[in-house]
């Protein structure tokens, strides 16, 4: 289950540093001026692996965004709900 966020958004990204789609959700955030908490996943310790972390995402890939209980993955839907519940700026 995700984490509780503190960020004003209530946005929890899920996230490993050297993953490129995990950087395009980063930077969809920045540009939108959004806040968020990370819960870094570290993929050189197979923690996508963990029982934890596939109770957020059975594909065991990062990233994954947690907004409330809603809790979506694959950085295409992850920046498309992005863009559909935060508008402005459009980045689509």
């Amino acid at each position: 289950m995700p984490s509780s966020a503190t960020s004003t958004h209530g946005l929890l990204l899920y996230d490993f540093d050297g993953s490129p789609c995990a950087r395009r959700v980063r930077i969809t955030l920045v540009e939108k001026g959004l806040d968020w908490d990370t819960q870094v996943v570290d993929l050189s310790r197979l923690e996508q692996r963990s029982a934890r972390y596939l109770a957020v995402n059975p594909n065991g890939l990062v990233p994954a965004l947690a907004h409330g209980e809603r809790v979506l993955w694959e950085s295409n839907v992850i920046t498309e709900y992005l863009d559909d519940v935060f508008p402005d700026p459009r980045l689509y």
